[in-house]
């Protein structure tokens, strides 16, 4: 390709695709006329561009296919509906709280999706992936997506963005009766802070009683001593 240099193809049907003698006419229609003889570089058929989508569109998916792999933590929301400054405010609230916030389209997610070990079947089977996607990716705490979007909800008096999907260390949560749970969610830190301290409570009770008891025995060998004398 002029444009991308060699492009690789992966897929077996799409080699066969490319290969077929009617793609291959695509080589003649020129998308800019005769600008070839003026610039000896300017050559772009709908070959050219057909193979350009292709690799770009490739591209993407490996990209979006690799966060989901690094991301621990990702949900899919509905924000159809919002005006100009309402899409930029929660961008830049996303933007505030390191969470990232894209739009992207189903067929692109569910692409890469398709490409991981884990099963997200069920957001194609319950229709997730319908509509209007965005998602938000946090590499840090689980429930702060959740907590941001019912934030963004109370202070711009607005019901959306609307919970469609999300997967917490690939455990799916859909619908947006979910977003309570989510935000309710501890993270990693906060469950081992528990396990922490109810491992310490026993061991500091056994602590206390035995220093309790300890000052018994103190006092009733002095007390035993001071009669004797």
């Amino acid at each position: 390709d002029p444009v991308h240099g060699f492009i690789t193809l992966d897929d077996d049907l799409i080699f066969e695709l490319v290969s077929h003698p009617a793609f291959q006419r695509l080589r003649r229609i020129k998308q800019m006329a005769l600008a070839f003889l003026v610039y000896p570089g300017a050559v772009h058929t709908r070959l050219h561009h057909a193979l350009g989508a292709y690799h770009l569109m490739h591209r993407a998916i490996e990209e979006l296919k690799q966060k989901f792999a690094e991301t621990p933590y990702f949900y899919i929301v509905d924000a159809s509906g919002f005006s100009v400054a309402q899409d930029n405010d929660l961008r830049r609230t996303c933007f505030n709280a390191d969470i990232e916030y894209r739009v992207v389209k189903n067929t692109l997610i569910k692409k890469a999706l398709e490409g991981l070990n884990a099963d997200y079947s069920p957001f194609v089977s319950e229709k997730v992936l319908k509509g209007y996607s965005g998602i938000m990716f946090s590499t840090e705490v689980g429930n702060k997506p959740a907590r941001l979007i019912k934030d963004f909800r109370k202070k711009n008096n607005t019901e959306k963005p609307l919970l469609k999907g999300a997967s917490i260390d690939t455990g799916l949560f859909i619908g947006n009766t979910q977003l309570d749970t989510l935000a309710n969610l501890k993270s990693k830190m906060e469950l081992l802070g528990d396990i922490i301290g109810a491992l310490q409570s026993p061991a500091q009770n056994v602590i206390s009683g035995l220093q309790g008891q300890g000052s018994k025995i103190a006092g009733i060998l002095q007390t035993l001593e001071e009669k004797k004398s």
